[in-house]
């Protein structure tokens, strides 16, 4: 059985730059989409929200294409580069893509930028997206632990979005899961996961009973965070099988 939930909220900040959708087709068939614009360029939630849009449109036109997933990233790109040049806002339609795709026999997690998607097995969290940013490359250097990329000074850096030019691949994409109970999947922007610690996703699944309360339960702690002064917008999609 397939139960999920999504929240998105603008925080303490006047415009929500974030975009979050589902394409739930049937219980084989689903698509999670969730989409941060870059603040402070002015156009994020434009950029966020057309990346949303197109790759949901790809997906339920060719959803069980074996690349529906590298299609719904390339065309959120050349959407956004459309618009972009259309508006003349090259520095300032940019955002990050996440996208979870569960087929009968298998589920797929996609993402680029900072935007994470963790994937929890038996209330185990067993991976999670690798950030596209400063800090992460830092981490990845073995300059600064993993825990520092929360509070980081330069954890807004990012080096790969969607609406910036690519050389290369710059999206990536996880080997498959295979499709089976007891799985639960969390995509959530960056302001969630800097103030929901893992430990917290872990606690607050095993003491809830859907994805709607699995979802509240970490959105209070959100809410409740005395320490953060002005909240970004924060976005979370709770998917649980």
């Amino acid at each position: 059985m397939l139960d999920y939930y999504m929240i998105s909220e603008k925080g303490d900040r006047e415009i929500n730059e974030d975009s979050i959708t589902c394409a739930v087709l049937n219980d084989d068939y689903a698509a999670f989409i969730l989409a941060d614009g870059l603040g402070g360029h002015g156009r994020g939630d434009e950029a966020s929200s057309l990346a949303v849009k197109t790759a949901e449109t790809v997906y339920k036109a060719h959803y069980k294409e074996e690349n529906v997933m590298e299609q719904m990233f390339e065309a959120a790109q050349q959407e956004v580069l459309r618009v972009q040049k259309e508006k003349g806002a090259r520095r300032s339609m940019k955002t990050t893509l996440n996208i979870l795709l569960l087929t009968p026999a298998d589920i797929r997690i996609g993402h680029i930028g900072d935007s994470r998607t963790y994937y929890i097995n038996k209330g185990k969290i067993i991976c999670r997206t690798h950030d596209h940013s400063v800090p992460q490359a830092l981490v990845d250097l073995g300059d600064i632990p993993e825990k520092k990329i929360r509070n980081h000074p330069d954890r807004n850096r990012l080096l790969r979005v969607v609406g910036e030019e690519w050389t290369g691949l710059s999206y990536e994409i996880m080997d498959p899961v295979e499709r089976k109970a007891d799985l639960s999947f969390l995509l959530c922007t960056d302001g969630f996961w800097e103030l929901v610690d893992e430990k917290v996703m872990r606690k607050t699944l095993k003491h809830s009973h859907s994805a709607e309360e699995w979802a509240r339960a970490m959105q209070d702690v959100v809410v409740n965070c005395k320490s953060e002064k002005n909240k970004d917008n924060y976005s979370v999609i709770a998917v649980r099988i």
